[in-house]
């Protein structure tokens, strides 16, 4: 028998003094860590689904300890043997439900992965397995989009075959509170930088137009993290202004289009729709007139263009939204169109 409950077990992957002279000298492939994450990987990849996903979920320290240490003390060749691992018998593991591979990856073990866009080397390979984990509804971690931009999706425009209710997880932004179905996913977000890294952006792009509810929370997160949009000709003022306008630009879920149809076509008390929430789509809480004012009257033309730029942004979006709210020249949702415009010209665009 092999008791993978033993403290020394877990310990191999740490990097000891001897680890850490060698993998200053380059010789990864001498360390106990190195042969521990060999054996690791080819012990779970040979197991039955059931016992990879025993020994995965079950095994805590050593998994722990196997990721927390990753960027670190392993080598090219052994990271892309750990992604290779995480794709074909994690994610494309077909006994495996969604719920399963979430809980075998975790939150930590995802903070890990992109920690590991710090090593050139794999960043094709990770950029790949990222993309798949977070906008791959069938082989990743995303559970399917019904939300787009409701607070409440109304139950009874859904197709008669859904299972999806709106119970969700809320997470609290600041004083905002948002509902969503892929906080896992949201969490990744949060730990990219997209500000001083063109990978993370495409990324965060693709990620927010294959699950649009996480658009609202997010450009909350940036808000409550980074403060209002503050015009500087510093390469942070200008990767978010290219950031920001990425989103705005975003195309609206046809999801969200198909859903408003069928509202019109059977309205209910509730349109599970709210000003406050399509703002943050329309013109994120980073913007508003203090910040789109000071960066038109700049002194430097580029901030005056980046400025017009989300200004034109804005509108364009504002429009598009309007339109698919009057379909059929319909007034249910008249309320909050008048109450978002009225933000817009008294809060947020300059005079």
């Amino acid at each position: 028998t092999f008791d993978l409950s033993l403290k020394s077990l877990a310990d191999l992957f740490f990097p000891t003094k001897t680890s850490v002279r060698l993998c200053k000298q380059g010789k990864f492939h001498l360390t106990v860590r190195h042969f521990m994450s060999r054996f690791w990987i080819s012990l779970c990849s040979n197991a039955s689904p059931l016992t990879r996903n025993d020994l995965l979920v079950n095994n805590k320290k050593i998994n722990n300890n196997w990721f927390k240490f990753i960027n670190e003390f392993d080598n090219i060749e052994t990271i892309k043997l750990v992604i290779k691992f995480i794709d074909e018998k994690i994610l494309m593991e077909s006994a495996f439900r969604k719920m399963t591979k979430c809980k075998i990856l975790g939150d930590f073990t995802l903070s890990k992965l992109v920690d590991l866009y710090e090593i050139e080397g794999v960043n094709d390979e990770l950029n790949d397995l990222l993309i798949k984990l977070t906008t791959d509804e069938s082989n990743g971690l995303l559970f399917h989009d019904y939300r787009t931009y409701f607070n409440n999706v109304p139950l009874q425009c859904l197709d008669n075959n859904s299972t999806f209710n709106n119970n969700g997880v809320t997470i609290s932004i600041g004083e905002n509170k948002f509902k969503i179905n892929n906080k896992i996913i949201y969490n990744v977000l949060t730990l990219l930088h997209p500000w001083s890294n063109n990978i993370h952006l495409k990324l965060i792009i693709q990620i927010l137009e294959t699950c649009s509810e996480l658009s609202a929370p997010y450009t909350a997160f940036l808000f409550h993290s980074n403060g209002s949009h503050d015009p500087k000709l510093t390469s942070f003022y200008i990767g978010q202004t290219l950031l920001l306008t990425k989103i705005i630009q975003l195309p609206i879920p046809t999801h969200f289009t198909i859903m408003i149809k069928k509202f019109i076509e059977n309205p209910s008390n509730s349109t599970g729709l709210t000003a406050k929430h399509l703002m943050e789509i329309i013109c994120p809480s980073s913007l508003n007139r203090s910040s789109l004012s000071k960066g038109l009257n700049s002194q430097h033309s580029l901030i005056r263009h980046l400025s017009s730029q989300l200004i034109i942004s804005v509108l364009q979006k504002f429009h598009k939204i309007v339109k698919i709210l009057q379909l059929d020249g319909n007034s249910h949702y008249l309320n909050i169109i008048n109450e978002i415009q009225d933000s817009l010209i008294n809060l947020k665009l300059p005079d």
